[in-house]
C-alpha cells in the first residue's frame, strides 16, 4: 500500500479508440499454401476456456473453434441471428425457447443437444472463472431456469422480462459450448479435492463445435514468441458444411513489433494483423491493397485512481485529474490522431451509451482550483503505475501536465503478472 501517495494505474484517461487493424488484399502467402490464412498478433493468446477467456487475442482462435446459440448480425449491436439455435421463440421476454440444430457434433465426436447446451451455460455461470458475469447477470439460478424440453429443445425462463438476454447470449465471451464428455474426461482435482471442471485442460485445448479445430494444444507464450504458431484446421464434420470458398487452415503467429507486422502485410507473408501503430497504418493506407475498419470499437483507455487513500481520496482531487490530462496530446502521440475522446465511461458502441454524459476538457486552471478545494497542496507526490510496454505516453503526458500545476509524478513500470497481482491485492 502507498499511504502517502496515490498510484494512478492504466494506459490513458477516457479516450475512445478506433480499431487499429489491417487486412491484406493480396493472395495468401504461397509458402504455406494458397488456402491458408496467416494472422499476426502482437501478443500470444493465453486461454481457450470459454468460461474464463477474456482477452482479445485469445478470442481470435476461440471464435473459430467454439460457437454459441446466437450471434450478432454483421456489425449490429442489437440484431441477433441463430447459430446453434436454428429457431427461437420469445414469449414476452420471459420464456425463451431454443430449437436447436440437428446433427451438430463436437470436435471430440459427441453430439450437441439440449442437455449439452444446459451443461455449457451452467458451467460458465457457476465455475466463476471470469466470464460468468455476462450470462450470470440473467441466470442467477441456471439449473432451475434452464430446462431440457427434449434433445432438440432448450427453454430458459425468467421471473420478469429480460429484453437484453439474447444480446448477452450473443456476446463474444462466455457463450461458447464445450463438450460435457470432454469436461468429464479431463476434470482434475487439487490436493483438497476441489474440482477444476477441466479448466486446466480447456485452457490449452478445445472441445467445441466450430468450423475449425485446434491442431495440437495451445503453445505457451514463450513458444509463440520463439516462432511456434497456433494452427486451426477445418473440422470435416462441421454442421455448416464446406461448400464454397474457405480457408483450409488458419495460422496465427506472434510478432511483437508493429513495423514487422506491417512489413509482413506488405510482402504478403501475412493476410491480417492486429494492433498496428499509427505510423504503420499511415504507410499502409497509401497502398490500395489494404482494407481498414474505421468503425469505433468497444475499447476505452482510462486511468484507475485510488479513491480510498492518499491525495486523491477526495472526489474533487480525482475530478482535477480529469481536467489536468491532455487528451489531444494523447490522441496524437499514442494514436496518431485516430482516436476520439470518450463521452462518459462507456464506448459509443456499447448499448446504453449516453451521448450527453460528462466529457471533461483539458483545463489546468480548473484542475488547480479543484485540487485546492480538495486540500491537495503544491509539491504533493503522486505515483503512476503501468505494465511494461503500455501506458508510456499517458504517463509522460500526465507528468508534464501535473508539473505545470505544482505536483510531481513518479512513473513505475511492472511486468504484466506483477501489475495484475498488485491491482487484485489493492496495493496500487
Amino acid at each position: 500500500m502507498f499511504p502517502r501517495k496515490v498510484l494512478l494505474a492504466a494506459a490513458g484517461m477516457l479516450l475512445g479508440l478506433t480499431p487499429l487493424y489491417a487486412i491484406h488484399g493480396a493472395p495468401a502467402n504461397q509458402a504455406t499454401g494458397a488456402n491458408t490464412m496467416n494472422v499476426l498478433v502482437e501478443s500470444a493468446p493465453s486461454d481457450l476456456d470459454p468460461a474464463s477467456s477474456y482477452d482479445e487475442n485469445s478470442n481470435i482462435p476461440l471464435r473459430g473453434v467454439y460457437e454459441g446459440l446466437v450471434t450478432l448480425k454483421g456489425d449490429s449491436l442489437s440484431d441477433v441471428v441463430p447459430v446453434l439455435a436454428e429457431k427461437i421463440d420469445n414469449q414476452s421476454d420471459t420464456v425463451f425457447t431454443f430449437h436447436l440444430r440437428q446433427n451438430v457434433k463436437f470436435h471430440v465426436g459427441t453430439a450437441f443437444d439440449a442437455a449439452a447446451a444446459k451443461f455449457g451455460l451452467t458451467r460458465t455461470v457457476t465455475v466463476n472463472l471470469g466470464t460468468q458475469a455476462i450470462l450470470g447477470t440473467f441466470l442467477n439460478e441456471p439449473d432451475k431456469q434452464i430446462k431440457v424440453v427434449d434433445p432438440a429443445t432448450l427453454q430458459i425462463t425468467f421471473d420478469h422480462p429480460q429484453p437484453f438476454f439474447l444480446i448477452a447470449l450473443a456476446a463474444s465471451y462466455g457463450t461458447g459450448f464445450v463438450s460435457p464428455a470432454a469436461v468429464a474426461a479431463h476434470t482434475a482435482k487439487d490436493s483438497s479435492g476441489v474440482s477444476d471442471n477441466a479448466h486446466g485442460w480447456l485452457g490449452r485445448h478445445e472441445a467445441g463445435t466450430g468450423p475449425y479445430m485446434l491442431s495440437g494444444d495451445l503453445p505457451s507464450g514463450d513458444d509463440m514468441a520463439n516462432g511456434k504458431p497456433i494452427t486451426l484446421k477445418q473440422f470435416p464434420g462441421y454442421w455448416g458444411g464446406w461448400a464454397g470458398s474457405h480457408f483450409d487452415q488458419v495460422v496465427i503467429k506472434v510478432q511483437e513489433e508493429s513495423a514487422l507486422r506491417r512489413r509482413a502485410l506488405e510482402t504478403g507473408a501475412a493476410d491480417a494483423a492486429t494492433v498496428l501503430l499509427p505510423q504503420d497504418i499511415a504507410q499502409l493506407k497509401a497502398d490500395n491493397k489494404f482494407q481498414f475498419d474505421p468503425k469505433p470499437t468497444l475499447r476505452i483507455d482510462y486511468l484507475i485512481m485510488a479513491a480510498s487513500y492518499g491525495p486523491l481520496a477526495n472526489v474533487k482531487a480525482r475530478q482535477a485529474m480529469t481536467y489536468a490530462f491532455d487528451y489531444a496530446a494523447y490522441n496524437q502521440a499514442e494514436l496518431g490522431s485516430l482516436g476520439t475522446q470518450a463521452v462518459g465511461p462507456f464506448p459509443s458502441t456499447l448499448l446504453g451509451w449516453d451521448n450527453s454524459a460528462f466529457a471533461p476538457k483539458t483545463d489546468l486552471k480548473k484542475a488547480l482550483q479543484l485540487l485546492t478545494e480538495a486540500g491537495v497542496a503544491p509539491g504533493t507526490a503522486l505515483t503512476y503505475a503501468a505494465p511494461v510496454g503500455r501506458g508510456d505516453q499517458a504517463g509522460a503526458i500526465l507528468k508534464q501536465q501535473l508539473e505545470q500545476i505544482g505536483l510531481t509524478l513518479t512513473i513505475k513500470k511492472f511486468n504484466q503478472d506483477d501489475y495484475n497481482a498488485l491491482l487484485i491485492a489493492k496495493e496500487i
